[in-house]
């Protein structure tokens, strides 16, 4: 249709127009197609759409749409395009306001838009506990989606960065619709296309956990296990690190049966009973609403179909009544005689149980004569006679809430009247269960809260305990919402309070008179802020601290001494961490330990889990945890309990420290790993009490874990405040171990001076004090690397020679390779790269008898680099593999980042270019997951060099800037003049040579001062670069000097700067 009539179709003021950018761009109007023309029109048409009423300047305009190839006449081409859009789509449509262009269409009319409205009203629908209208309204938005988004336009920049952010809203919206799917039931349904996405998208963990539920739920949990094994795999191959907390706890609850995984029945339930065959009971409607927990909610109504005896069990205040009330009340089961509640917290005696259950039922017939003459020793009391009587022919649910005091009275109870009634069910709560045959057990955890590093307000919105603080504080404080000022904070105070509903809710009562910030500061003393909950609660749940005093007061005198001692734990611990604090305690031995733990698990105040090892961690959540540590402050015995700590983890650590350095190290990297809050805990304990010797083994015997998990910085402070201690009775050869220790880790740390300088100290102590001969080793070792970072080749040579003395070469492997691989160093960065290959080959060769894997990947490393120096990137890129391999089997994620740098940084030596930027953006993206500053600057600096070729010259200035100013940060002389010479390189391009000159002259300096001649030589070649259109004498100069250098070295121009170099030498040759 000409352009003419489509104009005049339409008018000047279409009446309704759809924009549709999620698949190629299309615009309908009255569902005909408008014909769309060339590339720039498309551009333009697609930023105002994605700008809908708003104004889009014309400076913005250019850069997206036309790039770098800006026309001659800017404005009149923006106008003209302008122009040819207004006679497609009317001449009112896109409106000239203030410097720019506003496209008038409403935002319900433009795909992307509605797409996000219906997401955020699916995933609302969601949070409310409504998964049908969910899955409904999330369905409508994907089925918006015809192809990826913006597809014909994905050229520009802008188009890329938006389609990265809707395809990952996308996969959000996918994830909440068949979390929805399976909180109805449709859980073989959704098995297929699970299948399909996890084999899409590999590494992303929340569609295995998702495929795993579902084929658990259908029935297939052989099928289930296995797609947690093959997730494990491709995260281990592809990232170095093993799946996250939440896909090991999923495999290890289908692998015990977990009834809470179970969901909505897949099969039609039994229709609930008509309102007026639930008249009689005594369920009262509950005064305030029921937030999240819809799934366990589910769970503990199925269960109440399914089994007659269900106890929820759970630490106190974790919601078991509300839950079991909330149930029943919904039940979905014919039960013509109703529910009925009977609250046993004021029951104080055992015998009232059976009475109490009488009163709640309002039983007042009189009993049977039989019964009125007192009982016969050993026969029946005559109220649970009269209950069974009366429940015989009843159809009817018996809610029996807060049994913990009286469990075994209640046990005998449910027994029996479970027995002789058949048509009877009960539910009971209790923080332990009742140990009855046919009893369903359901432990009631914490509510979801929000993670320390969650920031998204509308993330933290999502989580169940966040959604009840906020609903609580609402009721004693009407305006009070969740907003971008307070959401990190009150996700702060649910995760500080553990998910607990009880303590989430008086913390919410006190948003009436203080800000979240106020509460959380307030926290730090969680027991006196928690009080006044409602008049109308029972007394132990009025305050924080009466709830957890109505689960102590329950315990035995050697249960409660064992709960208190339990306290000093962070993070977990084993049976037999718990039975060295309790040595002391009488009758306590490993054995009495273990059956008391089992009991404080059986009332929730301990939590266990069963991993795929030989052995059970336990753990307190942290309000009962501090619970535990007041008790024990309030007796003689806090101290006490405190140095068997340290003692044990001290052991702990020594043991580790020698084991990481040995064949058992992956196994013991992870119990040093699992240990860290203990370890800490008992290092800062020895500090605070100036116990300099414990301290300075323990730090100098954790020294080589930090630096393997690259806790340089952290390590390094805690070995100077160990070695700042008094340490008059320290042994001198410990004092002299734990100085090396901190001199290698302050390297890394960035601070040469203090590495120098300790590594001195170490060396005059050890000696004085005739440390052994592998120790002095490693101290001369140690301080020689440092001296050569600073340049000092000379006054590093005889610290080489002496981190050799009375080695043996049968023995002592650790110590030798670590030695060899100094050397290597030193005579790589000086040049002799024949002898820094013989000398790391034998550094490889003693880490490998050492059993050390990192250190294996140390040496591999330093071997790739001197071969790609000389040239050799296969053989390099061979070595790279090999050690990204190995990093991944250690879980080693910042080494993975960092091979994974370096292969594409070969790749582009080797002139492949798509291989080299998966490989860096993979890099790159998992360097920012773990905050792994070094390997992301190679990744940048490496990026920067093909962007460079691309002739994207701002980005490249900018990858290399922000490269350099990373290795600056860390003190790394190398990588920074190597980062120097890059941006010096796009610079010239540029045409800033002064800028280009000094980036280069200072690259050289570097060089210089450290003696690299490897620096030295791309330094000379890149000033050659930019001197050649002024200085053509001295350019050729530079060259034939950095000629010399690498024909002495064997290190040739890498590939990467030949071209630089070949036109600098026609350039003086002209």
């Amino acid at each position: 249709m000409p352009r003419d009539k489509v104009a005049a179709d339409r008018g000047c003021y279409p009446s309704h127009m759809r924009v549709q950018l999620l698949g190629r761009l299309e615009v309908r109007e009255a569902e005909q197609l408008v014909p769309l023309e060339g590339p720039r029109q498309r551009t333009l048409l697609a930023l105002l759409a994605l700008h809908s009423g708003m104004v889009v300047s014309t400076d913005r305009i250019l850069a997206e749409v036309w790039g770098e190839d800006v026309p001659a006449h800017p404005a009149n081409t923006i106008q003209a395009q302008i122009s040819r859009l207004r006679a497609l789509l009317g001449s009112k449509r896109i409106a000239t306001a203030s410097g720019g262009y506003t496209l008038d269409v409403d935002r319900e009319d433009v795909d992307v838009y509605r797409f996000e409205a219906l997401v955020a009203a699916g995933r609302t629908a969601q949070r409310a506990g409504e998964p049908e209208a969910a899955a409904a309204t999330l369905s409508e938005a994907l089925a918006l989606w015809r192809g990826p988004a913006l597809a014909d336009v994905l050229d520009m920049d802008f188009a890329r960065t938006e389609a990265g952010r809707l395809d990952e809203l996308r996969l959000i919206a996918l994830e909440s619709r068949i979390e929805a799917d399976l909180a109805v039931g449709r859980h073989a349904e959704v098995v297929p296309e699970l299948s399909a996405l996890t084999e899409a998208h590999p590494l992303r963990e929340h569609f295995f956990a998702l495929l795993m539920t579902s084929l658990y739920r259908a029935g297939r949990q052989a099928e289930a296990l296995r797609v947690f094994h093959k997730a494990r795999a491709q995260l281990v191959d592809e990232l170095g690190v093993e799946p996250s907390e939440e896909l090991q706890r999923l495999e290890q609850r289908i692998l015990i049966h977990d009834a809470g995984l179970l969901g909505p029945a897949s099969a039609p339930v039994p229709q609930a009973a008509p309102a007026a065959s639930r008249a009689t009971g005594n369920l009262r409607t509950p005064l305030t609403s029921f937030v999240g927990r819809h799934d366990l909610l589910g769970q503990v109504r199925q269960f109440v179909r399914s089994w007659r005896l269900v106890t929820l069990t759970g630490a106190g205040g974790t919601g078991k009544t509300r839950l079991a009330l909330e149930a029943a009340g919904a039940a979905d089961l014919p039960l013509p005689d109703g529910v009925w509640v009977v609250e046993l917290a004021p029951v104080s005696e055992p015998d009232r149980v059976a009475g109490a259950v009488l009163q709640a039922l309002d039983v007042r017939s009189p009993p049977s004569p039989s019964m009125q003459a007192a009982p016969a020793p050993g026969t029946v009391r005559p109220a649970v006679e009269r209950l069974r009587q009366y429940l015989q022919e009843k159809q009817l649910l018996l809610v029996l809430d807060n049994c913990e005091h009286l469990v075994e009275a209640v046990a005998e109870l449910a027994e029996a009247l479970l027995r002789d009634c058949g048509r009877l069910r009960i539910v009971t709560t209790s923080r332990e269960p009742l140990g009855v045959p046919g009893e369903m057990q359901l432990p009631v955890p914490p509510m979801r809260y929000p993670g320390a590093a969650e920031q998204d307000p509308e993330a933290i919105a999502g989580h169940e305990a966040v959604q009840l603080f906020v609903e609580r504080a609402r009721a004693v404080s009407p305006g009070f919402c969740l907003s971008e000022g307070n959401a990190v904070q009150a996700g702060e105070i649910c995760r500080r309070l553990d998910g607990i509903p009880l303590a989430i809710e008086l913390a919410a009562a006190r948003t009436k008179s203080m800000s979240p910030t106020e509460i959380t500061r307030g926290l730090t003393d969680r027991f006196s802020l928690l009080t006044g909950g409602s008049r109308t609660a029972t007394a132990r749940h009025r305050t924080l601290a009466a709830m957890v005093d109505w689960s102590y007061e329950l315990l035995s005198a050697a249960e409660r001494a064992v709960f208190d001692r339990l306290s000093v734990f962070s993070g977990g611990f084993s049976v037999d961490a718990a039975a060295a604090v309790c040595a002391d305690l009488p009758e306590m031995d490993a054995a009495a330990v273990r059956d008391c733990l089992d009991r404080l698990v059986n009332k929730s105040l301990v939590t266990v889990e069963v991993g795929t090892g030989d052995r059970a961690r336990y753990e307190m959540l942290e309000t009962i945890r501090e619970y535990g540590t007041a008790r024990l402050h309030a007796t003689d015995d806090y101290g006490k309990v405190r140095d068997r700590h340290a003692a044990y983890f001290l052991a702990v650590g020594e043991e580790g420290g020698r084991q990481v350095r040995g064949p058992d190290q992956p196994v013991w990297l992870a119990t040093l790993q699992q240990e860290t809050g203990n370890l800490d805990t008992a290092l800062d304990w020895l500090l605070g009490r100036g116990e300099a010797e414990p301290a300075q083994r323990m730090a100098g015997a954790l020294a080589w874990y930090w630096w393997i998990r690259a806790e340089h910085q952290s390590g390094t402070r805690r070995l100077l405040a160990a070695l700042e201690l008094d340490g008059r009775e320290t042994s001198p050869t410990v004092h002299a171990l734990a100085l090396a220790w901190a001199s290698h880790l302050a390297q890394n740390a960035h601070d040469l001076d203090a590495a120098v300088r300790l590594g001195r100290k170490a060396l005059d102590v050890g000696t004085a004090a005739g440390s052994s001969d592998s120790d002095l080793a490693l101290a001369s070792a140690f301080l020689a690397h440092a001296l050569m970072r600073q340049g000092e080749h000379a006054e590093a040579a005889p610290h080489i020679a002496r981190a050799f003395d009375g080695l043996d070469e049968a023995t002592d492997h650790w110590v030798l390779a670590s030695s060899y691989l100094v050397a290597g160093l030193g005579a790589f960065w000086q040049g002799d790269v024949e002898r820094a290959t013989d000398l790391f080959t034998h550094a490889l060769t003693h880490y490998r008898r050492s059993g050390d894997q990192w250190g294996v990947l140390r040496a591999l490393f330093r071997l790739g680099a001197v071969s790609e120096c000389r040239g050799r990137y296969r053989e390099a890129t061979a070595l790279a593999d090999e050690g990204l391999g190995l990093a991944r089997r250690l879980g080693l994620a910042e080494m993975v980042a960092a091979r994974l740098a370096d292969l594409g940084r070969l790749a582009i030596l080797r002139g492949d270019r798509d291989t080299a930027r998966d490989l860096l953006h993979e890099s790159l993206n998992t360097a920012a997951w773990i905050g792994a500053e070094e390997p992301a600057a190679g990744a940048r600096n490496s990026l920067g060099i093909l962007v460079r070729a691309d002739k994207d010259l701002e980005r490249a200035s900018a990858l290399h800037t922000s490269a350099l100013e990373s290795y600056e940060r860390m003190a790394l002389s190398r990588e920074a003049g190597m980062s120097r010479v890059c941006l010096g390189l796009v610079l010239v391009d540029l045409g800033k040579t002064a800028e280009a000159r000094e980036c280069f002259e200072r690259a050289l300096a570097a060089g210089e001062s450290v003696h690299d001649p490897w620096m030295l030589a791309m330094g000379l070649e890149a000033l050659a670069r930019a001197v050649c259109r002024t200085d053509r004498q001295r350019a050729a100069g530079l060259l034939a000097r950095a000629r010399q250098i690498r024909d002495e070295t064997g290190m040739p121009t890498p590939t990467w700067l030949a071209d630089d170099v070949d036109r600098t030498a026609k350039a003086v040759q002209s």
